[in-house]
């Protein structure tokens, strides 16, 4: 029997795109979803339901998370995340946020607690945590003879899209990222995060082209382009379903928050001129997810 799903907020493509995969899965189902606005009229959850085979549009969010198993939360606003998944876990709910999870560090620190309170079983952020080339990758790991440097990029800003390419890593190396350095520009920003263990990690957002992840080591490198082999979301999802199945969450809250804060450390170091660490940031840091969704809301208009 299939898990029930239900989504919450329908702004980006990432909602129809997972219920068409998840339409051919055994184990999930979507069977309600509720959308507040941010971004569509009035009547698109209806529209979608309709398009989609989602057989029930929900009423509110807590009607929705009363009809389910889990919530997804796919809002493109980071800051309207914390109050469905406030709801959905204090409902004893098992909830996915995605990607960026939240846009600050005093969201990410209310969230952990939530989470640990209720110990609730939440996945979080992008589906570059999950593809078959990381896992291959892991499986390998010892043929490099030590990794000495890795070198990530992806196109876009560094917040909504920056996510995956700090979470692509993550996924390979796990979390312990303990300062990022602004090391310059010329028409794409180029950043250095450096692990506590001393690995060392060089992104650069605003890239051309898709994600992709290079890692050098003592006796050999290689070059990975992330979603070949399968796509991402479809690795995501069979995450979760393996997340249900176990009740057992893969990483931590404190791991998924890690890579939203080590944007947010980015974004400093770029303004700052100066080395940032993780642990110095203030409840208060952060990206303003205000801008950001009426330029999304603008943009999706445009292309209707």
């Amino acid at each position: 029997m299939a898990y029930k799903v239900g989504i919450i907020d329908l702004d980006t493509s990432h909602p129809g795109a997972f219920t068409d995969i998840m339409k051919e899965m055994d184990d999930l189902d979507v069977v309600t979803v509720f959308d507040r606005g941010a971004v569509h009229d009035p009547g698109y959850a209806d529209e979608f339901a309709e398009k989609h085979g989602v057989p029930n549009v929900a009423s509110s969010m807590e009607d929705l998370i009363g009809k389910v198993d889990i919530v997804f939360v796919q809002s493109a606003n980071w800051d309207d995340h914390l109050e469905p998944a406030r709801l959905a876990i204090e409902a004893g709910k098992a909830l996915f946020i995605d990607k960026p999870i939240v846009g600050n560090v005093r969201d990410g620190l209310e969230l952990i607690d939530l989470v640990k309170t209720h110990e609730a079983l939440v996945m979080c952020g992008s589906s570059l945590r999950w593809p078959e080339e990381i896992d291959d990758l892991k499986a390998r790991i010892g043929d490099f003879g030590g990794i000495q440097t890795v070198f990530s990029a992806g196109p876009n800003d560094l917040c909504n899209y920056g996510i995956h390419i700090i979470e692509m890593v993550h996924g390979a190396f796990g979390t312990g990222i303990r300062c990022v350095t602004h090391i310059g520009e010329n028409g794409a920003d180029l950043y250095k995060a450096v692990y506590a263990s001393g690995l060392t990690v060089i992104f650069q957002t605003q890239v051309a082209g898709g994600f992709e992840m290079t890692v050098v080591g003592a006796k050999k490198k290689e070059t990975l382009k992330m979603g070949v082999a399968k796509k991402p979301y479809a690795c995501l999802l069979e995450a979760i379903a393996r997340m249900l199945d176990e009740k057992k969450m893969e990483f931590t809250i404190e791991q998924y928050v890690e890579a939203v804060n080590v944007l947010i450390a980015a974004k400093i170091a770029r303004q700052t001129g100066r080395t940032i660490a993780l642990e110095d940031l203030t409840i208060d840091d952060g990206f303003d997810g205000t801008p950001f969704i009426k330029e999304y809301r603008t943009n999706a208009r445009a292309r209707k």
